[in-house]
Order: C-alpha cells, then structure tokens, then sequence
C-alpha cells in the first residue's frame, strides 16, 4: 500500500508543477487527473501487489487529487512564490474563491479598500493576482503602451466573438473605429436629441407623482430612461420602459443576473468561457445575449430611420461589406451596449441626485447655476453644446464618479507570458500575473484627493486657489488610455441633460423616514455598481 500511496503523491505533485506552467481549465484538468491516474493504475497492476482493482483505484484517486491541492496550497503560501513578498490576507494568498465570495456578495470593492487600508498601495488580492492603488501605475498598466487584457475577459466570451471590451490590439483598434463614427460629434448630436426626448417622457410621469405627491424611486425610473434611451441609441427604437412604467421586458433582472455570471466567471477562468459546471451562470450569459441578439435581428430587419449606433457598426453607411460585423458579433456589442451604455449611466444620474440631495449648500449651487444658464436662454437638456456652461454642475458630476465610481474595481490585465516580468510603480510584477488598478481605490486615497477625501466637494475640480489637492491623472471613472470607456462623452451628455432638468423642473427631497446612510451601505459592485433604491418626493417648481 505504501507504494500505491507515494507514487499517488509523487503524481499529484508533479501534475502540479505541469498545471502551475499553463493553468487548464477544469475540463481538461479532470481529463489529465483521470488520465495521469489510468496510467498508474496500468503500471501498479502489473505489480500484483495483491490489492483489489477497486481499493487501488480510490487510493489512487484519493491520494493523487489531495497531493495536487495540498502542493498547490503549500506553494501559494511559500516564499518561493513569485508573489510572496507581496502583502495580502491568508485566505486571498491561497485563493481565489475568497475573491470570488466578495464579488457574489457584491462588496468586493469594499473588502479591497479595507486590504489596501491594512497592508497597503500594493496586495496580493489572489494566489496570481496583484491590486496596485499607486497613480504611477495607470500609465503601464491601462495606457497606450500597458499590459493586455487576458483571462478576465476571454473567459467569459466565446472565442472570436467578444465585444469591444474583450479585445486587444487591432482587433480592438478596428472595432473601436466603428464604436467612434457612431459616437463622432454630428452622431452625438442626433444622440442628444433622443436623450431629450426620453427626458420628455419621464418628466410626464415626474409631473404625475409631482402633483400625486407619491414617492418615486429615482433608482427605478432613471434605471427605465437609461434602458429606454439605450434602445433608440443603439437600436433606433426604444424599449417603452418609461412610457409604461414598469420593466416588461425584465431588462433590469436580466442585467443583473447576466453581471453576477460575468463577474464569477472572470475571477475563475479554469471554469471556461461557458461555465459548463455551473448551468445558472451559462443560462444568465446567453439570456441577455440572446435578447441582444433580437434587439439586433429586429434592427436589420428594418432599415434606419435615424443615425443610431446600428447604422455604424453594420456599416450601413457604406456601399460594401469590409469588415461588417456578423450578427453574432454585433448581437455581443449589443449586451455591450444594454450593460456599459444603459446601466452605468443610471447609476450615475442616481448616485448624481443622492449627493446632491445629502449636500443641500451644492444642490443650491447646482440649481443656481442652471437657472442662470436658462435665463441667458440656454436649455442644457436639449442642447448639448451649452453644457460647458455649466462648470459647477460638471464638477457635481466628477466628484459623483470619483466617490462612486461606475465601475469600482475595473477588470485585470495581464503581464504577458515571456516578457521575463515588468516593474509597475517600483515593484517587479512577475509575467503571468493579473494586475488591477481599481478607481476606487484611487478615488479614495488622500495622497491624490484632499482635503475631505470621502466628503462630497464639487469645488476641487473648479477652485484653483491651494486650497484643493486634485490629481487629475489618478481620476479614471471611464479607465484610461486607448481602452477606456468608449462613450464617456456620451454618458457625460446623458447625465447632464437628466440632472439639468431635474433641477429645473423640480425641488426634491428624500421621502419621510428614509435613512440616507443606508444608500451607500447597500451599493453593490457586480463588474459594475449596483445602487439601492432611492426614495425621493418631488415637488414642481414655479
């Protein structure tokens, strides 16, 4: 027996020192286990120890997989790691399941804020994985010349058929180059207008509940624009989510199901792309893209009645078919567009208004301003060209995207395999290791934001007096470089307009009995941030 057990252990072992070169994913790590554990079998046989067929192939298995796991913790936690002098809690050192909690809990920007407050700008947030919380980190890691995007992101896309966001190199140049005509400056304009638009109808409902004097969630109906504006954008026909007042669409359920799955499956990349062993993660990844897909087919089917983003990515603008996308391709740019276009600017409007209203001395100056800007004649929810004449009310909204960032921790890049490592911020980062730098964790440290780091001051970004230490460059709401968020300048506009005429139109407070404080405790981050509802009564103003 002793020898069925040490030649299991020295298979479990050595199976470890293969899977630690190039980490499979659990389909073929099982097929390998299995195999590797076949031929011993075969070989121990013609021994004839002695022992039944049964008792050996459990010994076996047994042992081999326990050696596999126990080599592979003791490794992660020894200082011959290539991580190992980098600081982090025990648990994220041995794995990354731990991570993965957070990040189904949803609070995982949270728990990486209490790890940098603990052991510092650099953690090891996982066995293979390093956070970087140093301004001096953007440039190598997120700028024109920084790491690729790997394992987080073509985990949780089939092959070939990623979106913009999965991409690198020129495959991404080229498919941005047909996200920026839909996004130019005339596009923007047309943009403009259906922001407006939508804007008009959800005011009709506002006025409503404004004459009612019934509460409404600002987090449910900026979350109905944002998904309706999204759908006339995008597919030149909304989805009517305003107009009725509820989501029969389940858009919003969808969207949050279809985030958890990404979420889980980009921190645990051995799963593969489909999740085969987790059936409700597969079913949420196709949901939202097969709705996707329809939105697509429905647009093709009909040719444009405006310049929508369609009109551009299916390049029907041109007289021939180079570089069009085909349908399963446009139909992943369009859970791009439903997730980055749709909910990410309602959390940004909604976090916008909860700011405003906990600091009613910037809400007044907010309103001021607005009100000055329509007596010059300026109406800045239908006309984006006059919103640089609103400095304070930008300033509202970069501070908002500085406290709460859409996209608190931002996705990983990769140090490439064969690049021998790379120093990032005075520290060597081994090849093969994830590196994140979180907005969050920017946004929040008093070495680039001060004074009143966690405090909402608008006038950081305007007052140039000394008074303020404002680092632009760790500010990266959108991300940086040639990768970042391809319709930020969109988004910009989309919140301007709504904000804008909410001040206008509207005095608003937080309905009776509402704690204000629990807003912040229960936002969530799924890849994205996920707001509570937001209770507020709105009266008309004359």
């Amino acid at each position: 027996m002793d020898i069925v057990v040490s030649s299991a252990a020295a298979l479990g072992i050595s199976l470890h020192q293969l899977f630690r070169r190039r980490e499979p994913t659990i389909a073929s790590a099982l097929a390998i286990v299995a195999g590797a554990d076949a031929a011993l079998f075969a070989i121990l046989e013609r021994l004839e120890l002695g022992l039944p067929a049964s008792t050996l192939v459990y010994s076996l298995g047994g042992t081999t997989f326990a050696t596999l796991l126990l080599s592979i913790a003791a490794y992660r936690l020894s200082p011959w790691h290539p991580l190992a002098r980098y600081p982090g809690p025990l648990l994220h050192r041995l794995t990354k399941l731990r991570t993965v909690y957070a990040s189904w809990r949803g609070n995982h920007f949270k728990e990486m804020a209490k790890i940098h407050d603990k052991y510092g700008p650099v953690v090891r947030m996982a066995p293979n994985a390093i956070s970087i919380a140093d301004v001096s980190a953007v440039a190598p890691v997120l700028g024109a010349n920084g790491l690729p995007k790997d394992r987080y992101y073509r985990a949780r896309q089939p092959p070939g058929n990623g979106p913009l966001i999965t991409l690198n190199g020129a495959q991404h140049a080229h498919r941005r180059r047909l996200w920026n005509r839909g996004l130019g400056k005339s596009a923007l304009t047309s943009h403009t207008q259906t922001a407006a638009a939508g804007w008009g109808r959800l005011r009709t409902q506002f006025d409503r509940a404004a004459d009612a004097q019934t509460t409404v969630d600002m987090s449910l109906w900026l979350r109905f624009y944002g998904f309706d504006f999204m759908g006339g954008f995008a597919f030149g026909k909304e989805f009517g989510l305003v107009e009725s007042g509820k989501d029969d669409v389940k858009a919003w359920q969808t969207i949050n199901k279809f985030l958890i799955a990404h979420d889980i499956i980009g921190h645990l990349p051995w799963l593969g792309w489909r999740g085969a062993f987790i059936p409700s993660l597969l079913s949420a990844l196709f949901k939202l893209r097969n709705f996707a897909r329809k939105c697509v087919q429905d647009r093709l089917a009909r040719p444009a009645t405006t310049l929508d983003l369609w009109y551009y990515l299916s390049k029907e603008d041109a007289d021939d078919n180079d570089g069009r996308l085909t349908v399963e391709k446009l139909a992943a740019e369009g859970s791009l567009a439903l997730v980055a276009g749709a909910d990410t600017s309602a959390t940004a409007m909604i976090s916008m208004i909860y700011f405003l209203l906990t600091n009613p001395d910037c809400l007044s100056k907010a309103r001021e301003e607005v009100d000055a800007a329509v007596a010059n004649g300026l109406a800045p929810w239908t006309n984006a060209e006059c919103h640089p004449a609103l400095p304070y009310l930008n300033a509202c909204m970069d501070e908002t995207l500085r406290l709460l960032p859409v996209v608190p921790t931002n996705g990983s890049r990769v140090v490439p395999i064969g690049s021998g490592g790379i120093t990032i911020a005075g520290h060597f980062i081994p090849e093969d290791t994830e590196v994140f730098v979180a907005p969050y964790q920017l946004h929040h440290d008093p070495r680039y934001f001060s004074p009143h780091t966690s405090i909402f001051h608008p006038e950081r970004w305007i007052e140039d007096d000394g008074k303020w230490n404002t680092q632009r460059e760790a500010y990266i709401p959108f991300s940086a470089g040639p990768m970042q968020c391809v319709g930020k300048n969109l988004a910009k506009i989309e919140i301007i307009v709504v904000v804008s005429a909410l001040l206008r139109y509207y005095d608003m407070k937080f309905a009776e009995g509402y704690d204000p404080a629990m807003f912040l405790e229960h936002v969530e981050e799924h890849i994205v941030a996920d707001v509570p509802p937001l209770p507020v009564v709105l009266t008309k103003r004359l």
